[in-house]
């Protein structure tokens, strides 16, 4: 909020950014452009001699009497699609975009008591959006804004912005990046496998830090324009690479992980049908023998009518049978059964199946302390595999 209210209301050396635009609205950068249209030769103001070649070599376009029929003229007009403009634009589209987020958040929560603050905020851009119009024709910078002229140097309008927007960036928001987000509820599974997701990735951070390991590579984290995000599906790539200095063991968290029935692409495959689990943790030890944990969020118990649904409820049999599967089918390139233990996360009951290392885990959004100790208790004997 305190990184919104210096951007949008300024301080005290600085105008923010409603009196930016409101300033700009009423005298903004431009600069005369030259553009080249075909027109009929009657119609041409201005010609260009350097492009009458064109003319000749144009398909059709040629009289009874070898004379052009359209040429090329010359046009000049103003335009605010420039540099400067570009640059207060994105400033705008990324204050509105995190200011947006914050008003989501407060609507949330009916004690926030930053909601009402967060509604005058909004109302006061889009008022002055609205009338910096000009805008609306300009387009987004190609890239980020990395040059600094004259324009915004010496305007003090500009040079504002210039000021709010290198200060906004240096804070960045942090986002999920996520289509699913955007879905209806109906969609609860999706986002209840991303939040299981999300909570494994935390265990073994901290279980990695703990025990000496060194992170080598990540997918999960990456930085645009409009921030830093987070994404939880890296098309299949490991999120995570972690290496341990001393004896060398390396491990890998891949989201929706596919083990091909082709034995000959990658170190493991799978013996029958394709299997790709939503979560696997690889542990390659300093021999070059695997070992694999398994993970799948699945937002279903067995007794799904409303008069059964507590915390008593149990999996179903289905998704613990293809825990079964994942442990059978899953090999290195030996044909040796890599998968060490499997395991839903779901919000039901824990459970323990003793003839395999499958477990049903109890897992509540918004009541992680007992998915916390499991994954603690599972991922830290992963880690100490070597």
């Amino acid at each position: 909020m305190v990184i919104l209210r210096r951007a949008i209301n300024g301080i005290v050396n600085r105008r923010g950014l409603t009196k930016v635009l409101s300033t700009l609205a009423l005298d903004h950068h431009k600069i005369l452009k030259t553009n080249e249209i075909w027109v009929k030769k009657e119609q041409a103001r201005k010609p260009s001699t350097s492009n009458l070649i064109q003319a000749f070599s144009k398909g059709y376009n040629l009289d009874a009497n070898g004379r052009p029929i359209r040429v090329l003229d010359t046009r000049v007009e103003h335009t605010v699609d420039v540099y400067e403009n570009q640059l207060v634009k994105l400033f705008f589209d990324l204050v509105n975009l995190r200011l947006r987020r914050v008003k989501n958040a407060c609507e949330a929560n009916d004690k926030n008591q930053l909601l009402d603050e967060v509604k005058s905020l909004s109302y006061q851009l889009k008022k002055a959006r609205q009338e910096a119009a000009f805008l609306n024709e300009v387009s987004q910078p190609k890239s980020l804004p990395n040059q600094i002229t004259m324009v915004l140097l010496k305007n003090p309008a500009y040079h504002a912005a210039l000021q709010g927007y290198l200060e906004f960036i240096r804070s960045p928001a942090v986002y999920l990046d996520s289509p699913d987000l955007n879905a209806p509820l109906e969609n609860l599974p999706k986002l209840y496998q991303i939040w299981g997701t999300l909570w494994v990735i935390v265990i073994l951070l901290e279980v990695a830090e703990q025990t000496g390991y060194k992170l080598e590579e990540q997918s999960l984290v990456g930085k645009d324009k409009t921030g830093i995000f987070v994404r939880v599906f890296p098309n299949r790539k490991p999120a995570i690479v972690l290496s341990h200095p001393q004896h060398k063991t390396i491990i890998k968290l891949i989201p929706e992980r596919t083990y091909s029935t082709n034995s000959k692409i990658g170190d493991l495959y799978s013996a029958s049908l394709l299997q790709r689990p939503d979560i696997a943790l690889e542990v390659q030890l300093p021999d070059n023998s695997y070992l694999v944990y398994i993970f799948d969020p699945k937002y279903k118990f067995e007794n799904e009518e409303p008069e059964n649904t507590d915390r008593e409820s149990k999996p179903k049999k289905q998704d613990i049978e293809k825990m079964h599967t994942y442990c059978h089918t899953i090999r290195d390139n030996n044909g040796r059964q890599v998968v060490n233990y499997a395991a839903i996360l779901y919000p039901g009951s824990h459970r323990r199946y003793p003839d395999a290392q499958i477990e049903a885990l109890p897992a509540y959004p918004g009541e992680e302390a007992q998915l916390r100790r499991h994954l603690y208790r599972i991922l830290s004997k992963a880690l100490n595999s070597n």
